[in-house]
């Protein structure tokens, strides 16, 4: 009877014990899923804290990066502008520079060949006087050797004359020998005199058309 009343008691004790575990294990497991859902809740609330600073620092990098590309963008379209202002000069510039080079170039072609003509001209007047002063020379050297011919001829007639009597056929042969001497040098002069007067006509006309 008495262990019966034992165990009965043991059992109840158990059964309240049992109890107050069960108790213990609810109100645990409350606290723990209150635990849980606060760090849940407070889980999401951060997360969703930190989603709403990203997109934030998002839109701002967006913000800055697209200040940042106008930026660059208008700083590019300036130095683009500033570069094809410089080249648009420097090809002025060399369009002005080749051209007063072309200028200088066609004045100093233009002066040589002025220089060129007038040294020709002078050349060529030149070359006339000295033609001319050359056949005055040759006129007046062929004048002197027909006088000269002409006076030997004379005094070699006078002396003949003066032996005719005794050198009449030495006389008459060298007679004609000085006849035949006296054609071919007449032929000779006539020939030189019309050379000149031919090649006088021919500077004059060469003279008149330059």
């Amino acid at each position: 009877m008495e262990e019966k009343t034992i165990v009965q008691q043991i059992l109840k004790a158990l059964d309240l014990h049992s109890d107050h575990i069960r108790r213990q294990m609810q109100d645990m497991e409350e606290r723990l899923s209150t635990k849980i859902q606060e760090t849940e809740d407070r889980l999401r609330a951060e997360m969703q804290d930190m989603e709403n600073r990203l997109r934030a620092e998002m839109q701002d990098m967006e913000n800055r990066l697209r200040a940042e590309m106008q930026d660059m963008e208008n700083r590019l379209r300036a130095e683009m502008q500033d570069m094809e202002n410089r080249l648009r000069a420097e090809m002025q510039d060399m369009e002005n520079r080749l051209r007063a080079e072309m200028q200088d170039m066609e004045n100093r072609l233009r002066a040589e060949m002025q220089d060129m003509e007038n040294r020709l001209r002078a050349e060529m007047q030149d070359m006339e006087d000295r033609l001319r002063s050359e056949m005055r020379e040759t006129e007046d050297r062929l004048c002197q050797e027909i006088q000269q011919s002409e006076k030997r001829l004379r005094q070699e007639m006078y002396d003949l004359e003066e032996r005719a009597d005794k050198r009449f056929e030495r006389i008459e042969t060298k007679i004609g020998y000085l006849r035949l001497e006296w054609s071919e040098t007449q032929e000779t002069v006539d020939f030189l005199v019309r050379k000149t007067l031919q090649h006088e006509q021919k500077l004059r006309v060469w003279a008149e058309k330059n």
